[in-house]
């Protein structure tokens, strides 16, 4: 057994076997991989949604390359619900609407607060558990869109967020 480690050949083929797989590893990788495009004018694209919308986080996170936006809800009665928009770059315009599987209500305009990064508005759901939250947001004659179940706008956990307050 010992007689493979004595071997010069053994010792170089196995101190240059795991380079030689992480190299192929990253070609392969760069082979095969989708390359990132920019986004054309009237075109439409998906945001992805982030673990944070599947459960009760009171915030979610839809993302698309360079293009980040968080939306974070507050509950101001039993079914209206303040609902915020941040977002890492400039929008033209933002709507929302919420579908609870049988109808759905007419899209409505989110408000800028200040700046065209930051969004308001105040959206009725009536069953967070069985709602969807339909978004649209629009940048330069490219419009992004994302379909949530509404399930985030309740923060319930098992501790509460004054533990995290000072990080």
């Amino acid at each position: 057994m010992l007689k493979h480690f004595t071997n010069k050949h053994m010792i170089i083929a196995m101190l240059i076997a795991p380079i030689l797989a992480v190299i192929a590893y990253l070609a392969v990788d760069n082979h095969v991989s989708e390359k990132p495009q920019a986004a054309t004018s009237g075109s439409t694209y998906k945001l992805a949604a982030k673990s944070n919308c599947r459960y009760q986080s009171g915030a979610c996170t839809l993302k698309n390359v360079d293009l980040e936006i968080t939306l974070t809800a507050e509950r101001a009665s039993a079914s209206v619900i303040n609902l915020s928009l941040d977002s890492s770059r400039p929008l033209t315009s933002a709507h929302i609407a919420e579908f609870d599987g049988q109808t759905e209500i007419q899209p409505q305009p989110m408000a800028t607060v200040n700046d065209s990064t930051a969004w308001h508005a105040n959206i009725t759901v009536a069953d967070p558990a069985i709602s969807q939250l339909r978004l649209v947001v629009h940048i330069d004659d490219v419009y992004f869109y994302a379909e949530v179940p509404a399930l985030f706008v309740d923060y319930k956990t098992s501790f509460s967020r004054e533990n995290f307050a000072n990080e």
